[in-house]
């Protein structure tokens, strides 16, 4: 029986106006083209542009294309291969005409005459040809998907499949990728980037932009073109009102929800709907965290066949363990949760909370504590891991933690089932809970010293201080007790600290003599402590020798007593001070020493890890190796730029500034004779320690021309030995350009 058929399915479609130059993508495909490939794969989300994509490519080809625009209906083999043929004779007109009648009337025999018939077909076009398939996440018949995989592999040359599709269609597409016959576009490609996110708001809708808001809708849409396109249709006319309108940008917004909710969430089956909902509360999810939340045993199907339908997850991993969703699916997804299921938000706070804490994820536990409003488990949390992240450098997080607490104690109403707390002094001074603990009055001000707050330092000192002398006065503790012992060493040994970051270097040598009769009661963490701070003033008074003492007697016992930040602080303390020498070789080795700390205890990311790299970066750059020099301050920012270290982000700036700036030219018109390039190398080398043997290897020179070179160094700077050679070189800059290569963790 035949049908009737539609011929707009088969047009080409129009692209309405001027579209963003997507140049890298059409290079992408015209490689495969090159290179034969018999299917390009265009494969996202909906409203990621990849119809468009193909419809701008096609008007670019001289090649025919052949278009068809799928639907539902054409999941029957009969009409799925009726239209494809109509398709191929939109461009050539008696294309397989005898095969197509017979499809039609039901007179083929089967899908095994069918395509040979169809491929010998193909066979009969002289010259290439480009067979589009839109919307192919439409067919769900397994004999389609079938006999497109027959046609792909035997299809002749010249003949490729384009298609664009929402779902991953099971087209044997390892096997094509393996032949590389395969151009595979997927999400990532499809993106817009930055460039051409300024020319679709300012060239082709005039909006003028500023590259701030610009940032804005580009994080938030992460390139998503459908977005953009809303964006761009709904952006107010008034600037003030735009502003607004930028910064409030999400997924609830009506015009983003009714796309998503059309296009994407109202098409997924009822099971899969309620999956989404329920993770929407995680910032990321993997199968057991989803097992958890959902009760669902069969979560890891449910994310892959949900990655596999392209509904808006994007993996954290290359083993697709992680995913996460898109900033706007999210935001649409949790606005549908709290209106529709509000109720079951703080038990699935609670089950998130509870998987991360067993799984040792502190912060996202902590996190959803908080939104669960579970107040109990929020001071448990902080209480029984805030040391270990202010240790590990983590400052600014430390800082949230601590002060949540007494916002909590004040506010009584957010927490009525708390009433014995397992720290007696939140419930029984609720206005002023740090007063009544000292311990961790000590913590929020050393947070807040490290965050660089120093002038609010002080007065979090004197109520510690305040606090042991009421808890003294009234019983609670003895001068005896470890407690007292070690809250006010800790105190004393603070204001050392905060002495020397103010610059009033001898007060705080004077306060560190004065604290050590407490130190030296107290545990190994403080003594520690207390060294490094000493470290820190010698060296600020030009006392190197005191320095090295000091930081050498530091960095055993605070490392083994856990304070990660203050070894690492020693370390860098060290690195500095021989570099202020030029004592590049000790600075070095003082590196390789840091390093291996932390590469054996795999912390070399943490973000107390930031002085130590921003140290390396300055080594490299004094000798002069920019590259190295640039690659070390790029990992000192990446592991510790929301760390809140105090003064941290100024440093790596004024880093970034001098390896920015153009190197002076050496000037040599002071001497007689100006040294050669060679001599220069040599020169460099023997300013870093090297013998005559280091210098022959690195220059791969023999050792009687190593010896000629230094004599000639020697004679032209008048020097009598090595020694008087460097320093009179250093004194006329001469060292600071050819300096051998250190060997660098942090390229690793």
């Amino acid at each position: 029986m035949t049908f009737p058929l539609l011929a707009t399915k088969t047009y080409l479609p129009h692209t309405p106006g001027p579209l963003v130059e997507r140049e890298r993508l059409f290079a992408k495909i015209r490689l495969g083209m090159a290179n034969s490939a018999r299917l390009i794969l265009v494969c996202a989300p909906a409203g990621f542009g990849k119809s468009a994509l193909l419809a701008a490519w096609a008007t670019t080809q001289t090649a025919p294309v052949a278009w068809l625009s799928l639907d539902e209906q054409d999941a029957i083999p009969e009409r799925f291969f009726t239209y494809l043929i109509a398709a191929i004779q939109r461009v050539h007109p008696h294309f397989a005409a005898d095969l197509f009648e017979q499809i039609r009337t039901g007179a083929a025999d089967g899908q095994e005459t069918v395509l040979p018939a169809l491929i010998n077909a193909l066979d009969d076009i002289t010259v290439p040809l480009l067979v589009t398939l839109d919307d192919y996440h439409a067919i769900n018949n397994p004999a389609i998907h079938d006999n497109l995989t027959f046609l792909l592999e035997h299809a002749p040359p010249g003949v490729t499949f384009l298609i664009a599709t929402r779902v991953v269609p099971p087209l044997s597409l390892p096997r094509l990728r393996a032949r590389r016959q395969l151009v595979d576009i997927r999400l990532q490609d499809l993106r817009f980037t930055t460039a051409e996110i300024v020319q679709f708001f300012n060239d082709l809708y005039a909006l003028g932009l500023d590259l701030l808001e610009i940032a804005t809708l580009e994080a938030r849409t992460e390139g998503w073109a459908a977005g953009l396109q809303l964006a761009a249709l709904a952006l107010p006319a008034e600037s003030a009102h735009r502003q607004e309108f930028i910064q409030q940008f999400s997924g609830s917004q009506e015009y983003i929800a009714d796309y998503l909710l059309e296009e994407v969430l109202n098409r997924q089956p009822v099971a899969l709907t309620t999956f989404l909902l329920r993770i929407s509360i995680l910032d990321r999810f993997c199968a057991p965290l989803c097992r958890a939340l959902t009760d669902e045993v069969e979560s890891e199907t449910m994310l892959q066949e949900l990655f596999a339908r392209n509904a808006f997850l994007i993996p954290l991993d290359s083993e697709r363990r992680w995913f996460r969703y898109h900033h706007l699916f999210a935001d649409l997804l949790h606005a549908r949760l709290l209106r529709a299921h509000a109720p079951l938000l703080p038990e699935l706070h609670h089950r998130a909370c509870a998987w991360f804490e067993a799984n040792n994820y502190i912060q996202e536990a902590l996190n959803h504590a908080l939104a669960g409003r579970d107040f109990r488990t929020v001071e448990r949390l902080v209480n029984e891991n805030w040391t270990a992240m202010l240790h590990q450098g983590h400052i600014t997080v430390t800082l949230r933690w601590l002060s949540a607490l007494p916002r909590m104690a004040t506010q009584p109403n957010l927490m009525p089932e708390v009433v014995q707390s397992t720290l007696e002094w939140l419930a029984a001074l609720p206005a002023n809970t740090f007063e009544s603990y000292p311990a961790l009055q000590n913590s929020y001000a050393w947070a807040l010293f490290l965050n660089g707050r120093l002038d609010e330092v002080g007065a979090h000192l004197q109520r510690a201080e305040q606090a042991l002398a009421h808890m003294l006065a009234v019983g609670r503790l003895k001068e005896t007790e470890r407690d007292y012992r070690e809250a006010s060493a800790e105190t004393a040994a603070l204001r050392v600290f905060l002495l020397h970051a103010r610059g009033e270097l001898d007060a705080a040598l004077e306060q560190a003599h004065r604290a050590r009769p407490f130190v030296q009661r107290a545990s190994s963490l403080l003594q520690g402590s207390l060294q490094v701070a000493l470290g820190h003033i010698y060296k600020g008074l030009n006392q190197p020798e005191q320095a090295v003492k000091a930081y050498r007697e530091a960095i055993p016992l605070v490392w083994q007593s856990g304070n990660t930040i203050g070894a690492l602080s020693a370390y860098a303390g060290l690195m500095n001070l021989y570099r202020s020498q030029s004592n590049f070789p000790m600075a070095e080795q003082t590196f390789q020493e840091a390093w291996q700390l932390m590469d054996e205890n795999q912390i070399n990311r943490i973000p107390a890890t930031g002085a130590v790299y921003l140290e390396q970066a300055a080594l490299l750059l004094e000798q002069n190796k920019r590259a190295d020099a640039s690659s070390a301050l790029d990992l000192a920012v990446e592991v510790a730029q929301h760390s809140g270290l105090w003064n941290f982000q100024q440093q790596c700036d004024a880093l970034r500034a001098r390896l920015t700036a153009v190197p002076a030219a050496i000037d040599q018109s002071t001497l007689i004779e100006p040294l050669t390039d060679r001599e220069l190398e040599v020169l460099a080398l023997l300013a870093d320690g090297c013998s005559n043997q280091d210098i022959a290897a690195e220059l791969v020179i023999s050792l009687s021309t190593v010896k000629k070179h230094t004599s000639s160094v020697l004679a032209k700077l008048n020097a009598a030995s090595r020694t008087q050679a460097v320093a009179r070189a250093r004194e006329l800059g001469l060292v600071q350009v050819y300096f051998r290569p250190l060997t660098s963790p942090a390229k690793k």
